[in-house]
């Protein structure tokens, strides 16, 4: 009995030894955390195109393989970025599905663990009753920009603004002196009103970055390459109205080309307040990707300093609806390093304030025994190094929290 003791301790050390393995992934080191949050995401962002009863044993066979996984604190930053992006981009989320999901992660690590995932679903849910009541006083979310002249239509914008605790969520950034086009800032302004005299102690702060816009392109003919190579043949075919939906930055771009027929990548950077590198991005899938909207000169596969865009008047989409890829669906490489970052710095402060609790609950220790208590009592989350832990012990002792023992192999708690 023994002998089978000790075969499962091995075979348990070898597999959580095999799980916790750094790999390469296009040439770029992922850590399994990353890849099991990525998997996650793939799995849930399909949930509309799967059985619910396969998806569930699929999220539950992830679980469990979660419960052998070593940086669990990784998983939870990542794993939140793609649980944000699929509460406010996707137009195919099951709401139950990731409740349940975060129900499984709680049952694991504990309420505190999912806190902020659960707020987030939660958040969305009371978004969604605040933009029915703004719904109330406008209907369909509907602003009047201009009034009809002779008996005609007003011209308005409809908009659905989900307001988020900002806690909760992953931090975003918006350009500082984004340009705001007149219509979009309207219709900021009647809302901002609207909420500030509904929640008089909170304060609005607008993240451009994560908005999705749908906007409408007119002259242009719907029914794919035949039709595009017809009309560049002067045949004339039926124009329709395109429903084009987009990145909020990207509209902001493609309304700049009602009054302007060329406009150089600078140019565009100057006049919305964004710098130029950050703007390729918004750019790209635009230009370079299946719908291009847009035409750039001289033509590559690349966004260039002095690239001149138009619109591309040829283009010829096969239905009357099209949505481009929304950049912030993408990780990049910089969400990555602060992730790297963030979870470095919660470290920082988990170890210290773990040391803290346990001096004071036992006044005095010796290092190695507190070492091992630390160890033991952050493993669920992950597992600190002893050179990380002396480290923060120096600099709570620098800070007056701890004090040496006069063996000067231990610590004594200054309360």
């Amino acid at each position: 009995m023994e002998s089978h003791l000790v075969f499962q301790k091995a075979l348990k050390l070898a597999f959580e030894t095999v799980v916790n393995r750094d790999v390469t992934v296009k040439g770029k080191p992922k850590t399994s955390a990353e890849l099991m949050a990525d998997y996650c995401d793939r799995v849930l962002k399909n949930a509309q195109k799967v059985d619910e009863e396969e998806i569930n044993k699929t999220l539950e066979s992830t679980v469990q393989l979660f419960n052998h996984l070593q940086e669990k604190d990784y998983f939870a930053d990542f794993y939140r970025i793609q649980l944000a992006k699929r509460l406010l981009m996707s137009n195919n989320m099951r709401e139950h599905l990731e409740s349940e999901t975060i129900l499984k992660l709680k049952m694991q690590c504990g309420s505190q663990f999912t806190a902020k995932m659960a707020g987030m679903v939660q958040d969305l849910s009371t978004s969604k009753d605040f933009q029915q009541n703004f719904e109330g006083e406008y209907p369909d979310g509907k602003i009047v920009l201009e009034e009809g002249r002779d008996g005609g239509k007003p011209t308005t914008i409809a908009i659905s603004v989900q307001v988020l605790t900002h806690g909760y969520w992953p931090t975003y950034t918006s350009p500082e002196d984004l340009a705001i086009p007149p219509e979009i800032a309207r219709c900021m302004e009647v809302f901002t009103e609207y909420y500030s005299n509904k929640q008089t102690h909170r304060k609005l702060r607008w993240v451009h970055t994560m908005g999705k816009n749908t906007i409408e392109m007119h002259g242009f003919t719907i029914g794919g390459a035949k039709k595009a190579k017809e009309r560049k043949e002067g045949k004339k075919g039926k124009e329709s109205k395109i429903h084009l939906t987009v990145s909020t930055i990207q509209a902001f771009l493609l309304l700049m080309f009602n009054n302007n027929e060329r406009l150089s990548l600078e140019d565009i950077a100057s006049a919305l307040g964004m710098d130029p590198k950050e703007l390729r991005k918004y750019m790209k899938s635009l230009t370079l990707q299946k719908e291009k909207i847009l035409l750039k000169e001289p033509e590559g596969k690349e966004i260039n300093p002095g690239d001149v865009f138009r619109v591309n008047y040829d283009y010829s989409p096969l239905k009357n609806r099209v949505s481009i890829p929304l950049v912030v669906m993408q990780t990049d490489e910089k969400q990555v390093q602060d992730v790297h970052e963030n979870v470095q710095q919660d470290r920082k402060l988990a170890i210290e304030a773990c040391i803290v609790r346990v001096m004071k609950a036992r006044v005095t220790m010796q290092h190695s025994a507190l070492v091992n208590e630390v160890v033991q009592s952050l493993s669920m989350l992950f597992r600190p190094e002893p050179r990380i832990i002396k480290k923060r012990v120096e600099d709570l002792i620098q800070r007056e929290y701890l004090e040496r023992d006069d063996s000067g192999s231990g610590y004594k708690y200054k309360a």
